[in-house]
């Protein structure tokens, strides 16, 4: 995982998760199957689990206001 740096950095990260909503789209568009939607989740479960690890590090190093 990398560092993060400060709250900016954790911004840019949720925005990356976003990214989600897109994605789902593209998928339904072209019709794609349960496989495809099963794939995205599991990636996205590991982007969500990886920005709750940052939000507990900024907590914990009092680095959110």
């Amino acid at each position: 995982m990398e560092a993060m740096t400060d709250r900016f950095d954790f911004e840019q990260q949720i925005m990356s998760c976003w990214g989600m909503v897109d994605d789902v789209k593209l998928l339904a568009k072209r019709n794609a199957g349960s496989a495809d939607f099963e794939a995205l989740s599991a990636v996205y479960h590991h982007k969500f689990e990886e920005l709750f690890e940052q939000f507990e590090t900024l907590v914990h190093e009092r680095k959110l206001t």
